[in-house]
């Protein structure tokens, strides 16, 4: 700022020789700087910005730690490049608006690199872009496999065409994303079929973060309870949905509601939750003989039956 106070020279920088000193650049330090001491947290780059070679790259590396950026607004603008810069904001921003700049299917790889380096990244605004259904769909399909785990993703105000048949898509990626999920977080500790400890959010070397960082790597854990409880509560939205909605009626609905029937019922099958199901019948069995044994004077009680349950 002193530099350009007292009309010295800012430097070469991006420049290349005989040009003058790498202003842009210079200008995204000074920036950096009064963000830093003012403490700006949400930064909005407006599509002017973005033309200045240097400046939101500078700014992003030396200001200060950002919790939202927006290039709303900056069709045409939002490139490879731009995209790849946004890394430099690091884990903590949480929101990145992305809305009407102009994106497609053709830049789905490049977007989902960038996501798969904002660890902290909450909330992504995609609405008002090119995004057809398939590109749409195959975002969210990469999204779930890469374990990018966001609150919110808006994709409204896009040409989605019949978005019917794309919300039930999306579901399903969803609903699959979610069966590797134990306990909505973290297993920590099982000493029993009611005495589980979880944490909503993976931390340090936990199986959580193993399971979102590294994939299908790492050993697989899931809740039989949850799971058994989760093909129930499918069974009750899926006929919801048959009874009211209008979309189930159509080919594609009836075609996605059979299918997803079908891996419910494979799943109701499994060999594993077979025998969950035995043993907590068994529990419940012992639980009522010991209750009823309790009740008897002491005289007549007799020991309870030991092993009934083992298979």
């Amino acid at each position: 700022r002193a530099k350009v106070e007292r009309g010295e020279s800012l430097g070469k920088g991006h420049q290349e020789d005989g040009l003058p000193g790498a202003v842009h650049g210079s200008l995204g330090l000074l920036y950096a700087a009064t963000a830093t001491q003012e403490e700006i947290k949400n930064v909005w780059f407006y599509p002017g910005i973005l033309q200045l070679e240097g400046f939101v790259e500078v700014f992003l590396q030396y200001g200060p730690p950002l919790c939202s950026i927006s290039l709303a607004g900056a069709a045409g603008q939002v490139d490879e490049e731009v995209l790849s810069l946004m890394t430099i904001a690091g884990d903590s921003l949480q929101t990145l608006d992305l809305e009407e700049c102009g994106l497609d299917g053709s830049q789905h790889d490049v977007i989902m690199d960038t996501l798969k380096q904002l660890r902290g990244l909450r909330n992504l605004d995609l609405g008002g872009n090119k995004l057809d259904s398939a590109a749409a769909l195959n975002l969210m399909r990469a999204l779930c496999e890469n374990r990018v785990d966001l609150d919110m993703v808006r994709l409204d105000k896009n040409p989605f065409g019949n978005t019917e048949v794309l919300k039930n898509e999306i579901a399903a990626c969803l609903a699959a994303r979610g069966e590797s999920v134990v306990a909505g977080g973290d297993l920590v500790l099982h000493l029993g079929d009611n005495m589980v400890r979880w944490c909503a959010a993976p931390t340090t070397s936990s199986l959580a973060q193993r399971l979102r960082d590294d994939g299908a790597d790492v050993t697989q854990a899931s809740s039989l309870k949850e799971m058994n409880r989760a093909i129930a509560q499918r069974e009750k939205v899926w006929a919801n949905y048959e009874n009211n909605d209008p979309a189930a009626k159509s080919s594609g609905g009836r075609d996605w509601l059979r299918r997803m029937r079908e891996n419910n019922a494979r799943l109701n099958r499994h060999p594993l939750l077979k025998f969950y199901r035995k043993q907590m019948t068994w529990m419940a069995n012992y639980k009522d003989q010991e209750k009823a044994a309790a009740q008897l004077p002491s005289a007549s009680k007799a020991p309870l039956a030991a092993g009934a349950g083992g298979g």
